[in-house]
């Protein structure tokens, strides 16, 4: 089971993603004041809904968008951990609407529905559970993300007539082996005709 638990990420690293987050959505925010102020002068209040309702839309596209573009804000970048639906699908424009959506009530009880990262087994928000998506580890440097490229690295090692891997071995790509092979064909080639 605690194997299990890496795959997810604690309360405090999404904590810890939401304060990078805050971050760079104020200063988000202030760019698209900044922008819309000039706009509204000499209106005074009658253009205030639509200036809080343009901010809302700012920061609904700033978490759907990432979610959609890569599964990952910047905060959660940082942190290494990425969202994804729970079948383990990229998240669509629809599943990022309700996940927001819900995010906006787990936020509005208090942050309840973000305290139940602490008491779920596979450390989901309620917004998590009703938008049917899944917040995961992202792979360590160097390790295979999943059992397609371990099987693809042996496959490679196996057509290079290699049983076990040396660590000591350098690594060289296919288009790098081609380059080689296609070399020295011409070299040969080259040679044969000197002679």
């Amino acid at each position: 089971m605690a194997q299990n638990m890496k795959k997810y990420p604690s309360f405090w690293r999404v904590g810890a993603a939401m304060l990078y987050d805050g971050i760079v959505l104020l200063s988000f925010l202030l760019i698209a004041s900044a922008l819309l102020l000039p706009l509204g002068m000499g209106y005074g209040q009658t253009l205030y809904p639509l200036y809080k309702a343009l901010l809302f839309l700012s920061v609904f596209f700033y978490f759907s968008w990432c979610w959609t573009r890569g599964g990952q804000t910047v905060g959660m970048r940082i942190w290494r951990f990425r969202l994804m639906s729970a079948k383990g699908y990229p998240v669509r424009w629809p599943q990022a609407t309700a996940r927001f959506a819900y995010a906006l009530f787990s936020f509005a009880v208090f942050g309840l529905g973000f305290v139940w990262i602490l008491l779920s087994r596979q450390r989901k928000s309620w917004h998590d559970m009703l938008s049917g998506t899944r917040l995961i580890m992202n792979a360590e440097p160097g390790e295979a993300t999943n059992k397609k490229q371990q099987n693809r690295g042996r496959q490679h090692e196996q057509e290079q007539g290699q049983e076990g891997s040396d660590p000591n071995r350098p690594v060289i790509s296919q288009s790098d082996a081609a380059e080689t092979a296609h070399g020295d064909a011409v070299g040969k080639t080259g040679n044969d005709t000197k002679e």
